[in-house]
């Protein structure tokens, strides 16, 4: 296992999770209550000259993001197997497609939502939310397995809570849900970086540990077996 790809795809989950996070609070606590933007306006809340800067923004926080899930599946923390890594690039084309969806939102930023533009990119965005949604409950029944401690239910977590996304993704509380999405992606990278159970390390040297108990006794029997018919 590559423990420096590792602790680097932790911290960028960790940073870019909490990122999205805490803009997504914000943006539901004062943005989205002050806004004088239609609803119907593809850019609500905001205007069409700030979501130039928040899409951009928001691109780099995936981006960041991206580059986390790649590097825990170069480190091989997730699993080498057909699953996990069916899971791993799942996810990353998920989260691709999201940054594709938040640049794509700047050329729209004046269509209103009936436009058929607005409804390609609407599409991109529920298509990168389900492959996202997906790859986590992938990795989640995986990593339950592979892991041990707390962190073992991270990614399953993480995709319990970025459901609810689907349904809010069309209405005024989408930022509740990405705050969900964004909180759930920093605890598996908090995971990562504080619990030893979430390498899958400890689950292995376990495993390890359990089949030798069980290996000596039974050397043993065989040995006391062997002496006793020897014994006259």
């Amino acid at each position: 296992m590559n423990s420096n790809a590792r602790l680097r795809g932790a911290t960028r989950l960790l940073a870019g999770g909490g990122a999205t996070a805490v803009v997504a609070v914000l943006v539901q606590a004062l943005v989205v209550s002050s806004t004088n933007v239609s609803d119907k306006a593809w850019s609500y809340p905001w205007s069409p000259d700030a979501i130039v800067p928040v899409s951009v923004a928001y691109a780099g926080i995936h981006l960041l993001v991206l580059g986390g899930v790649l590097d825990l599946l170069r480190s091989g923390v997730t699993g080498r197997g057909r699953l996990p890594m069916t899971g791993g690039w799942l996810l990353l084309a998920g989260t691709a497609l999201l940054t594709v969806g938040e640049l794509a939102s700047i050329p729209i930023r004046h269509n209103r939502l009936e436009s058929s533009a607005a409804h390609a990119v609407g599409a991109v965005f529920g298509v990168a939310i389900l492959l996202t949604l997906i790859g986590l409950f992938v990795l989640g029944v995986t990593t339950v397995g592979r892991w041990d401690g707390w962190g073992r239910w991270s990614p399953l977590a993480a995709a319990v809570c970025t459901t609810p996304l689907l349904v809010l993704n069309s209405t005024h509380y989408l930022a509740t849900g990405v705050a969900l999405y964004g909180a759930s992606l920093a605890v598996i990278g908090l995971a990562l970086r504080t619990d030893p159970g979430s390498t899958g390390t400890t689950s292995q040297a376990t495993r390890e540990t359990s089949r030798e108990a069980w290996e000596v006794p039974a050397f043993s029997e065989q040995h006391v077996r062997a002496g006793s018919a020897k014994t006259p």
